[in-house]
């Protein structure tokens, strides 16, 4: 993902250099360019309406790439695939909540029995106990 704005700002830059080295375009513009540098300039202007003017250009090209038939058929085919993964990874998930829930019952069946066993080990214990000393007294 770091690497989408690096792309697109190589985009605009090439295509900065592209227009001032193009064979009609870029010769006027390479001559604007020494003209404002002869008038003290530093071309700074020149290349920021240069570059805003791509950057006007590739959004148009961007917009007419969307909006083609196309790819709107494409866009709306992802959309139907993407809704089909996402009920299957909800099937899925619902399938796991009740294989859970299904082991955490019977993992408390399984510890109440134990509480119930130990419970009446301690019972009987205590009923020992209380019957040994009664028969010490």
């Amino acid at each position: 993902m770091k690497k989408r704005p690096s792309l697109f700002l190589g985009m605009i830059v090439g295509a900065i250099f592209g227009l001032a080295f193009a064979p009609k375009k870029g010769k006027e513009l390479r001559d604007e360019l020494k003209d404002e540098l002869k008038k003290g300039g530093n071309g700074k202007k020149l290349l920021k309406s240069t570059a805003v003017e791509v950057g006007k250009d590739f959004a148009t090209t961007a917009k007419e790439f969307y909006e083609d038939p196309n790819v709107q058929k494409q866009i709306s085919k992802g959309k139907t695939e993407f809704g089909k993964a996402v009920k299957e990874v909800n099937k899925e998930i619902s399938k796991k909540r009740t294989e859970i829930g299904k082991m955490a019952k019977e993992h408390f069946k399984d510890t109440q029995s134990k509480i119930n066993t130990a419970k009446k080990k301690v019972s009987n214990s205590s009923s020992k106990t209380s019957r040994l000393f009664k028969k010490k007294s």
